[in-house]
């Protein structure tokens, strides 16, 4: 366990947030996400639409590369998860510069880091695009710069999702990204039943959902960040894989029992989060409420008192 908590820095990690520090929101660029939008346009000018199906509070979506890049890519659990197949390539940034310089669309400017927007060549939908900050990029792990930052764009820019793919969770790249949707996913309008507080942060989940989300909220952003990392290392140190979202200042977090459904298919945030990709014109077809309710009880995990006990190695205040 000390190799892996060294591996993935978890003891060094510090909250960028100091106690008598004032958190300053970097201001908007009224003209990104239009920009966005038109750049994403041009780099796919004959992608054909997503279809899309709804039931109730799920949707399903069919796009024949999207499947292909989900099927049989996940890889069995392994006990610590991360250290077997996945460390840190420091030579990320430089190795992968042609890739970047052909799938950069523009940036945003957060608090700690120059974050570049790339195109998402699996995209779910479309503009679905990926957030990296500018190197140096760390590993798959939620550190609390990158949590600041994601939360101050979250409210600089409220008409996105920014989300995140843990390894072992759908995440494909050990190295820092995340994904930007300019959709709302399914269940982040859902109501929400509070269950307590915890460093002055309120922490309810997600009513009427087949499994555990957790949504935190706090009026102070410094106490949300501080939790978030507290909860995040639980999760890490029990060895949890987990996704979460980042909307509108808020954070959702779901913490899952397995990467892939009984078909192999790796499943990630979009598909816990209520937006589910189908692998076949026949599966998608035939989607149904029980279907997907299926499916996320089998990648995720259905007990608040699960959630509840991993929190608990926090320090509750």
């Amino acid at each position: 366990m000390g190799l892996w908590l060294h591996l993935f820095s978890i003891t060094s990690t510090r909250s960028s947030v100091k106690d008598n520090q004032e958190i300053v929101l970097p201001q908007r660029d009224k003209l990104l996400v239009n920009n966005l939008k038109w750049q994403w346009d041009i780099r796919f000018p004959s992608r054909p639409i997503f279809q899309e199906k709804t039931a109730l509070q799920y949707i399903a979506y069919h796009n024949q590369h999207r499947a292909q890049h989900l099927i049989g890519r996940g890889q069995p659990m392994q006990s610590p998860y991360w250290i077997e197949h996945h460390k840190q390539n420091d030579d990320f940034c430089r190795s992968h510069e042609a890739i970047f310089a052909q799938q950069k669309i523009g940036k945003m400017l957060g608090k700690n880091y120059i974050w570049d927007v790339l195109t998402n060549r699996s995209p779910a939908e479309q503009y679905h695009s990926l957030l990296l900050p500018e190197c140096p990029v760390l590993n798959q792990h939620l550190a609390s710069s990158y949590t600041e930052d994601l939360l101050l764009l979250s409210q600089l820019y409220p008409e996105l999702s920014f989300a995140f793919n843990s390894w072992k969770a759908g995440a494909s790249q050990n190295h820092f990204h995340c994904h930007v949707f300019f959709s709302d996913l399914p269940i982040l309008h859902n109501p929400l039943q509070y269950k307590e507080t915890r460093h002055r942060v309120n922490i309810s989940l997600v009513k009427d959902y087949p499994i555990v989300c957790i949504a935190c909220i706090a009026d102070n952003t410094k106490d949300l960040i501080i939790c978030i990392q507290k909860y995040i290392q639980a999760l890490i140190v029990s060895e949890i894989p987990y996704n979460t979202v980042f909307f509108r200042g808020m954070f959702y977090v779901v913490p899952r029992s397995k990467e892939c459904d009984d078909n192999g298919v790796s499943r990630g945030v979009d598909t816990v989060f209520g937006k589910i990709p189908m692998t076949s014109e026949r599966s998608f077809k035939s989607f149904n409420q029980k279907e997907a309710e299926h499916i996320l009880r089998t990648v995720g995990v259905q007990t608040w008192t699960f959630a509840k006990t991993t929190y608990s190695a926090t320090d509750k205040k």
